[in-house]
């Protein structure tokens, strides 16, 4: 009888822990970005994540651990030139030592503490300000020097051209 409802226990808390969504933290440089990324952010939802997003602007500041145990098995940064607030490069590490996801955003700006990070994790960025450039198909930026695009209107109607 009593290995019955021991099993019956361990039954029980098997099937909540595998029916509970993964909570996933997304933590934004600017609250503009849940709406230009919500096709992102609703694949994520529908494949069971739960989101909870921070800006850095909360009452509440983000905690990856709370009285010993994870808070959210998922942690998004698209936050390449801003801050993470209160957490450090060994939060971030201790995080994933203990099983935790990261999708860490890049830009030419990173922050210090993304970059070492990165670097813990086997990922190097080169020196600030280094960017990757795709000349097939550039981006319109105002401050690219580097990536222009010249289109010409006046061709030669030649068969060798």
């Amino acid at each position: 009888m009593a290995f019955r409802s021991r099993l019956s226990a361990l039954c029980l808390a098997l099937a909540l822990t595998a029916a509970q969504a993964a909570r996933t933290a997304v933590v934004l440089e600017s609250p503009e970005l849940q709406k230009t990324h919500s096709k992102f952010f609703k694949l994520l939802e529908a494949r069971g994540h739960e989101l909870s997003f921070f800006a850095g602007e909360e009452e509440q500041p983000l905690e990856l651990e709370h009285f010993g145990e994870r808070t959210y098995e998922n942690l998004v940064l698209f936050t390449p030139q801003k801050a993470l607030g209160s957490l450090r490069k060994s939060d971030l590490l201790q995080f994933v030592e203990e099983g935790g996801n990261v999708l860490l955003s890049a830009s030419k700006k990173l922050t210090k503490v993304q970059r070492e990070f990165a670097l813990e994790c086997g990922v190097e960025f080169e020196k600030k300000g280094n960017v990757v450039l795709d000349h097939v198909n550039p981006i319109a930026d105002d401050d690219d020097i580097y990536n222009s695009v010249v289109a010409a209107k006046d061709f030669v109607a030649s068969g060798a051209l």
